[in-house]
């Protein structure tokens, strides 16, 4: 039974793992429209063992509002980032997601200032401090409207500044096999003592 104060952790990541919806990781994805770019991306972060903050760009205009820059992250299974980009690929979109990136335990994230978006319309930032405007996700379902904005299928987390990934134990996403292996022979790799358990192969990991 889960009670008002909570479980305990070994109980809600039994729990979290088997609804395989969310996850006790959060993900951060590598923006790229192929997968070597991508993968170019990985090796950068890697390089600078930190991912930097920014007011995270789409179509030329900022998401983030506010002054203060964030990293975003995604609070899901593999099997629901999986649902993600095969999404934007029905959409025929520009696919903006790729299968690489850098997993981090949520509950230290949390504990760094990391929080669940809010998503609503921007009518609610004058109800809330400036200070949390960054926090906040357009989200526009007006019936009137012949056009839905909507963005709750990423499950999006955020944390204002940069993320110095070498605080924290964490997990490097990469897509397939081969791409593994090529990162484990990277000097990158050598400098932060990867080993094969700390790379996720994307397309493996999923069921």
């Amino acid at each position: 039974m889960i009670k008002m104060g909570g479980i305990f952790y070994d109980d809600w990541k039994m729990l979290t793992e088997a609804r395989n919806v969310k996850s006790v990781y959060l993900t951060h994805l590598i923006r790229a429209y192929d997968d070597e770019k991508a993968y170019k991306t990985l090796v950068d972060i890697l390089d600078d063992k930190m991912l930097k903050a920014s007011f995270s760009r789409r179509n030329n205009h900022r998401t983030v509002k506010g002054n203060k820059k964030v990293v975003c992250f995604q609070d899901a299974s593999l099997d629901g980032i999986k649902e993600i980009i095969e999404g934007e690929r029905w959409c025929e979109i520009p696919q903006r997601y790729q299968e690489f990136g850098i997993q981090i335990d949520k509950r230290i994230l949390f504990s760094e200032g990391a929080r669940p978006v809010i998503y609503d319309g921007e009518e609610i930032l004058q109800f809330i401090s400036e200070d949390m405007h960054w926090r906040v996700v357009n989200l526009d379902l007006d019936i009137n409207k012949m056009k839905c904005l909507d963005w709750t299928h990423e499950c999006e987390w955020r944390i204002p500044g940069d993320v110095k990934i070498t605080r924290f134990p964490f997990k490097v996403i990469v897509k397939t096999e081969k791409y593994k292996k090529r990162l484990l022979k990277e000097d990158v790799a050598k400098r932060l003592d990867l080993k094969e358990k700390d790379i996720i192969v994307f397309e493996e990991a999923i069921t």
